[in-house]
């Protein structure tokens, strides 16, 4: 048998919840399109929510969104307005 010493095993981190809890949203960080899903399979989401935006999202709550003209989202405050 070897003595070999293996490194501790680190935390794993929670998974995220797939589906947004109220007051929330999940927003791709990389185009700033938005989904209840985090998939965009269930509910609402912005056309062309795709694998790229569930891979970039972040769970934000809906009161730190600023949007622009047409919907958009133009920024994320760091403290809910």
């Amino acid at each position: 048998m070897s003595d070999a010493k293996f490194p501790p095993l680190l935390p794993v981190e929670p998974t995220p919840p797939r589906l947004a809890p109220p007051g929330f949203v999940w927003v791709c960080v990389a185009c700033g399109k938005t989904a209840r899903d985090r998939y965009g399979i269930e509910g609402e989401h912005s056309p062309g929510w795709d694998e790229s935006c569930m891979l970039n999202s972040e769970l934000v709550e809906e009161s730190r969104i600023v949007r622009g003209n047409g919907g958009r989202i133009v920024r994320v405050d760091e403290v809910a307005r």
